[in-house]
């Protein structure tokens, strides 16, 4: 199991970097790190006799409009997707058993696996998987990655997917799950996962018509209702629940790392730094790029993001086998040199620039005031922006910055379009470039030979005109109880991908060293 071990150099980093201290009191750093993880270090770990998960009571399970958090949690062990996504997003087959794609009309044809059944025992069929992704299509959770898809047929035993432009890698987008057609309406739709509930919600049982031959290390999980995720969060700090994903950098600040496994699931949420370019000293590539050098994107990870997240020098998780990490040092270029190549070494004349930056939460206004001062070491005046989020939607929207700080979900196609194309719904700083256009257009025509090489060129152009600045992908994580569970490689999206790798230490657990 990899383990997430904040150490006690990381949090001192995150005091004297981020933090804001009263030089007149004295602190002690050591004693903060014990308040802010616990003081739980000298107990012992609690046995496992059983595996309990929470859910929301009252709320429907359906994986397409239930809640957030603890829900979709349970869903990925009732539902299962059209493709599922590896550690590295990369898709892999699941409920569809091939695809082929024809160019000429960007249409895409899905098999359906044969002998798939839903948990009451009723075949599955292309219709279940087509009505699944028109549903899909229009939910608040899948809707915006499916913005390409125009057309969904079924014919016999596969589903034709026609999209608005070319996307060869459409099939990384589609761990969408798939509910009985008929059943979309019910408290618990139903699904062909490995586990159903049973009728007064106490237990997931083992499905019998499970179609996959895999041995689990369940036979049943219990369930314990809750009414919030706070709530369900404290019950597993009690060791009432088993298994919780939590966003440590979502801000609701009611879990506190432990002595608990931690694993850090690699998302593609990614916070990164933008331009207005209706500010005509905003259009020099030349200051973007020696932006872009002066920040050291892992003291920003790591200080900041209290090292919840990956560093990153492209818009594309580090963790993804596309990702050019040869590239990232390739310029010799330092940031002194690029600053003293615009006079912004002098200490004479400042650019004054100010950084938008929601205030709601603390460690986005940690690391802008972090990016702040270190471009105000140069012959920067930057100012920080913090604002409540409608306040800071507003002001993005009307162009009241220079500089934004910014947080998206990237598909695992990793396109950029809605960023940095000319009428993408994200850029907001009004970016136009037509060699941009062409490079983004080239990675999502490239067939897999090529994509590589299409999306280095994409990055190598990215690096030398930086209409943005990745800085890092959010990681959530996956608490266990320490000492329970080994062999765990969950993801993101599906927390229980690999579950029949498990080994599960019943009784006493496992001597962990750390």
């Amino acid at each position: 199991m990899k383990l997430r071990i904040v150490p006690l150099l990381l949090a001192l980093l995150v005091l004297c970097s981020c933090g804001k201290v009263d030089e007149d009191t004295p602190y002690d750093p050591l004693a903060e790190l014990q308040d802010y993880y616990g003081a739980q270090q000298e107990d012992d770990p609690v046995p496992l006799t059983t595996f309990t998960l929470p859910y929301h009571s009252g709320e429907t399970w359906d994986p397409f409009t239930c809640r957030d958090g603890i829900q979709q949690t349970l869903s990925s062990l009732v539902y299962e997707t059209m493709y599922t996504l590896d550690e590295t997003f990369t898709p892999r087959p699941q409920l569809i058993r091939s695809a082929e794609y024809d160019p000429e009309t960007f249409t895409y044809t899905f098999h359906v696996h044969d002998g798939v059944r839903f948990s009451d025992g009723v075949v599955m069929t292309a219709q279940d998987v087509a009505d699944s992704l028109r549903r899909a299509q229009l939910s608040p959770r899948y809707a915006t990655r499916l913005y390409q898809m125009e057309n969904v047929s079924v014919q016999g035993d596969t589903v034709l997917v026609t999209l608005t432009e070319e996307n060869r890698s459409f099939t990384a987008l589609l761990d969408i799950p798939v509910v009985q057609s008929g059943t979309e309406d019910a408290f618990i739709p139903v699904g062909t996962g490995p586990y159903r509930p049973t009728e007064d919600l106490t237990q997931l049982v083992f499905n019998s018509a499970w179609w996959q031959s895999k041995t689990l290390p369940f036979s049943e999980i219990a369930l314990l209702p809750y009414k919030t995720e706070e709530a369900a969060a404290y019950a597993f700090s009690s060791n009432d629940v088993h298994l919780f994903v939590y966003d440590f950098l979502g801000g609701a600040d009611y879990l506190s790392a432990s002595d608990d496994s931690s694993i850090g699931l690699d998302t593609g949420i990614m916070h990164y730094l933008a331009f207005n370019f209706n500010r005509e000293s905003l259009n020099d590539p030349a200051l973007r790029c020696a932006i872009a050098f002066a920040i050291d994107r892992d003291e920003v990870v790591n200080a900041c993001l209290a090292g919840h997240a990956v560093a990153a020098y492209f818009p594309l998780s580090p963790v993804s086998p596309l990702y050019p990490t040869a590239l990232e040092q390739s310029s010799s270029v330092t940031a002194h040199e690029a600053m003293e190549a615009l006079s912004l070494t002098d200490g004479e004349d400042k650019l004054s620039l100010r950084l938008l930056v929601n205030s709601e939460n603390s460690f986005k206004l940690a690391a802008a005031e972090h990016i702040a001062l270190t471009l105000n070491r140069y012959d920067f005046e930057v100012t920080v922006m913090a604002l409540d989020w409608e306040d800071y939607l507003y002001a993005l929207g009307a162009g009241d910055y220079d500089l934004y700080y910014g947080e998206c979900k990237l598909g695992a196609d990793w396109d950029l379009t809605p960023l940095l194309g000319v009428e993408g719904s994200l850029n907001y700083g009004g970016y136009i470039d037509p060699e941009m256009e062409a490079l983004l257009l080239d990675v999502k025509q490239a067939e897999d030979t090529a994509r590589t090489a299409a999306m280095e060129a994409l990055c190598r152009y990215l690096q030398a005109r930086s209409p943005i600045i990745p800085l890092g992908f959010k990681q959530v994580d996956l608490l266990l109880p320490q000492g329970t569970v080994e062999a765990v490689t969950p993801t993101a999206a599906n927390p229980f991908y690999g579950l029949e790798h498990w080994q599960v230490h019943w009784g006493e657990p496992a001597d962990i060293t750390e």
